[in-house]
């Protein structure tokens, strides 16, 4: 069970002080941290089922609740790491990505790269202003795009996703990323599951390269 630290009001938080105190927190509790203040956000999947899935549980199964907000509030750095959705393969056999698309609002432009790392039970995810998670210190990054899959049976392994957009030019006005989409393919069937969150993230201006 994911452990969040969270104030009950809505204010914006900065990553220093959410590192310092879910540390405290993990210390004590032993258990999951998710580095962010949070609130309630109620967002559903607007996919619906996955592609095969006739409605079923699908194959890839999120580990971490999508109900809360998280709020960043200076961007000078121009990029943006999300390590937000974590999953675990339910199926009895490997499970192949063929694609990842984080959800983005507003009309700035911005590039995108994605990647995977296998973690283990607990791992606690972040999101950054910056090019830097401290969660994933220690694990290995590898592409999404091709990433093969284990089932959780085969050893308790998850998966964190990590999306990483570096902002170029203007958002004048607040944006937020709203979910993370990947696709995969299992028994020769194309399944799409929706990681819905919600990071919202200040007005911004940066280089155009």
């Amino acid at each position: 069970m994911m452990i969040k630290c969270y104030r009950r009001d809505d204010a914006a938080c900065r990553l220093r002080r959410m590192h310092r105190l879910c540390a405290v927190a993990a210390v004590i509790a032993a258990g999951i941290v998710l580095a962010s203040c949070s609130t309630p956000a109620g967002h559903g999947d607007p996919h619906g089922p996955a592609a095969g899935g006739s409605g079923r549980t699908p194959p890839l199964r999120s580990e971490a609740g999508s109900q809360f907000s998280y709020t960043l509030d200076d961007l000078r750095s121009c990029e943006v790491g999300d390590a937000l959705a974590v999953a675990t393969n339910q199926a009895p056999e490997p499970l192949r990505v063929t694609g990842m698309t984080a959800t983005v609002t507003g009309h700035g432009s911005d590039q995108r790269s994605y990647q995977i790392a296998t973690v283990g039970p607990g791992f606690p995810g972040e999101v950054a202003p910056g090019s830097r998670l401290y969660t994933l210190a220690g694990y290995r990054l590898g592409p999404a795009l091709g990433a093969l899959l284990l089932p959780v049976s085969a050893g308790g392994q998850g998966y964190v996703f990590v999306a990483w957009l570096h902002v170029l030019g203007e958002h004048p006005q607040p944006w937020a990323i709203t979910g993370l989409t990947v696709r995969y393919q299992l028994r020769q069937k194309e399944y799409a599951e929706f990681f819905p969150q919600e990071i919202k993230l200040p007005p911004v201006s940066c280089p155009q390269h």
